[in-house]
């Protein structure tokens, strides 16, 4: 009976060498895939920091990209590749070369079919000359502001409502007047040629005047809806900017360009597109009032690729000759009709100070 006592202590021995032995490599592997779970997630967290650094080193590279085609259109000097969408030259290195950080491809268009304006504040104005591939039949002026939850379109017909903008909650509203110059430059052409609407936020059932282009003064400050929709107007898709509101101006009285176009965006910030169609309902093509600048950046195997809009005229010369913001008008306007008060009469003229 000894024997078999001593020989069974003997085999639970054994047996409790294998369990540690057991625990011990349980143990190991555990703590050999944590210490491989921390390398990576540190490596993951190297190469995330890397990534974001390449990312923005070719963000920047393709800025760089951007001015120098900026100033390229400045210089006047033809540009080789200029609307065909390919490069407009070789690609340049920025820095050291062994950092791999530049421009592969910078692509210049001057013509386009829309004239594209991003967050345009309250009470800024826009005046660019453009001409088309064809005379204007119509023009769309699509505006909106992405950054209202609510569109709130208008609803009210008579009076129309205007405020000093500290509760409007609905698109803009924008001032606008369109010049053919076809007839000239000069200030007689330039009064009796120009066509001035408002287009007012509301929306598609209320009934106002529609935009028709005429210089007669029976015409000018008409104000006429802006189709608003609770659900956003986009363009032809080439752009990823939401529009609520479009107005269809028709402008088969205007004559050929080219066209100065003048705007004033009030009560809310707007991004605004404009297109145009010719007599046989094909889009147009403008040219002369803004360029678009594809330019992709690389830093290492890292891309960023943008895309510009830039002026072609400056505004300035444009802007303070034909917005006066401080000076008396004597006219007043309504949903369907515009009143321009004679300055010959005190009695009548809101302008007249007398002695």
């Amino acid at each position: 009976m000894s024997i078999y006592k001593n020989h069974n202590q003997t085999i639970n021995g054994n047996q409790d060498g294998f369990a540690s032995l057991v625990i011990g490599l349980i143990l190991v592997i555990v703590l050999s895939l944590m210490t491989v779970s921390f390398a990576v997630l540190s490596r993951h967290e190297q190469q995330s920091a890397l990534n974001s650094q390449l990312a923005t080193q070719a963000y920047y590279a393709a800025e760089s990209g951007v001015n120098d085609a900026t100033k390229l259109i400045a210089s006047g000097n033809p540009i080789p590749n200029v609307d065909t969408g390919k490069c407009i030259g070789s690609p340049v290195t920025i820095g050291p070369a062994t950092n791999s950080v530049g421009y592969t491809c910078v692509s210049v268009t001057l013509n386009s079919q829309d004239i594209f304006i991003q967050n345009i504040a309250p009470r800024e104005g826009h005046s660019f000359v453009t001409a088309t591939s064809s005379p204007l039949n119509t023009l769309t002026f699509a505006w909106g502001n992405s950054l209202l939850t609510n569109i709130n379109p208008r609803t009210t017909v008579s009076p129309v409502i205007f405020d000093d903008g500290t509760n409007w909650t609905s698109p803009a509203v924008i001032q606008l007047s369109i010049t053919p110059l076809s007839g000239g430059y000069a200030r007689s052409n330039l009064i009796s040629d120009t066509y001035s609407v408002v287009l007012y936020p509301s929306q598609p059932n209320l009934v106002l005047p529609t935009a028709v282009f005429s210089a007669s003064s029976n015409n000018q400050g008409k104000i006429v809806s802006g189709n608003c929709s609770a659900s956003n107007r986009t363009n032809s898709g080439t752009l990823p900017t939401n529009y609520n509101c479009s107005t269809t101006i028709n402008m088969s009285a205007a004559g050929p360009g080219p066209y100065l176009i003048h705007f004033i965006n009030e009560y809310a910030t707007s991004n605004v597109d404009i297109t145009g169609k010719d007599a046989g309902n094909a889009q147009v093509t403008f040219s002369g009032s803004q360029a678009t600048i594809d330019s992709t950046g690389k830093a290492k195997d890292v891309l960023k690729r943008i895309q510009v809009r830039v002026p072609l005229n400056s505004e300035d010369e444009f802007n303070y000759a034909i917005e006066a913001q401080n000076v008396c008008k004597r006219i007043v306007t309504s949903p369907n009709n515009t009143t321009f008060i004679s300055s010959t009469s005190s009695t009548s003229d809101p302008c007249q100070i007398d002695n």
